[in-house]
């Protein structure tokens, strides 16, 4: 699929490692409302910057912050809203935001940090005074504030058209990349650039062509049901947080007791989530709504990870 916008601590990642200062902002607490939950960052570098902390009314002040932090080589925290000593921020839903800005994490956090992201491994960062800047969290680190962060989610999923690039679209609109593949050799070619891969081998056999990881969501949106049991067999004995395909209830019913012919674990099939995007066919027999209705059991399945 097309290219997503990368997390923030990814852009750290990508700065630190070309030797580029970077900042990260991280939001402690919220008193009030805010659009944005406790624990999001942006990523701030002398030109560019990634993420955002509110609905657009106070990022470029920010980013200024930021950015002073930078020059001078220190970390800060910020408070923005009614409490806040910047006169005129002011949030228009009188909400008060406190913020951490490390412009000088310490070396060890941010190999880290590298290393979680690579290795695609959840990382746990802690604040306690605003001076040292997150730290690992741990029994010795004492804490007022802390956040766990996952590896960004992925999707693998097999398809058919016309639901295959109604839901990538909507993926794509969601920032979440996905791999994608039809047995259907011609969507390669018509796919408008949405990376569909032309159905292959490994797709048959006992590995798909993908590494399906705890972060990672499986699905099916084939109308042709015995072309998803390889997929879904594998799937379902992955690591794999979430796993689900299309149809009716009387082809889930039929799709279940194929999988037990195939020696699929009880356990594991009764996991399987189908069939999928039923609240999308209680509104409207439409691939828009069924895509969305999916995509939307998909990203609060994530959620739940936290």
């Amino acid at each position: 699929m097309g290219a997503t916008e990368i997390a923030p601590l990814d852009f750290y990642t990508q700065r630190y490692l070309a030797g580029t200062p970077c900042a990260l902002v991280t939001l402690l607490s919220i008193e009030g409302s805010a659009p944005r939950r406790v624990g999001t960052q942006i990523a701030v570098s002398p030109d560019s910057h990634c993420g955002s902390l509110s609905g657009g009314c106070l990022d470029a002040a920010v980013h200024m912050e930021a950015r002073a932090a930078l020059e001078a080589g220190r970390n800060s925290r910020l408070a923005l809203g009614e409490r806040s000593e910047i006169i005129d921020l002011r949030l228009p839903c009188g909400s008060t935001l406190l913020l951490q800005i490390d412009a000088a994490l310490a070396v060890e956090v941010s190999e880290a940090i590298i290393n979680a992201r690579k290795n695609r491994q959840p990382i746990t960062l802690a604040w306690h005074d605003p001076a040292p800047g997150a730290q690992l969290l741990s029994a010795a680190n004492t804490a007022d504030f802390q956040h766990r962060y996952l590896p960004a989610l992925k999707l693998c999923l097999v398809g058919a058209e016309p639901m295959l690039s109604i839901f990538l679209r909507f993926a794509r609109a969601a920032n979440v990349e996905a791999t994608a593949y039809s047995p259907k050799l011609a969507i390669s070619v018509t796919s408008d650039g949405l990376g569909i891969l032309a159905w292959t081998d490994s797709l048959q056999g006992d590995r798909p062509g993908v590494m399906l990881d705890a972060y990672t969501a499986a699905l099916t949106l084939l109308h042709e049901h015995e072309f998803e049991l390889p997929f879904l067999s594998t799937a379902l004995q992955s690591d794999a947080f979430w796993v689900g395909a299309m149809g009716s209830q009387k082809a889930h019913r039929a799709r279940c007791a194929a999988l037990a012919e195939c020696r699929v674990a009880g356990q594991l099939i009764q996991a399987l989530h189908g069939p999928v995007g039923m609240q999308g066919q209680s509104l409207a027999k439409t691939p828009e709504l069924i895509a969305l209705a999916i995509l939307l059991e998909i990203l609060t399945a994530y959620e739940q990870l936290y």
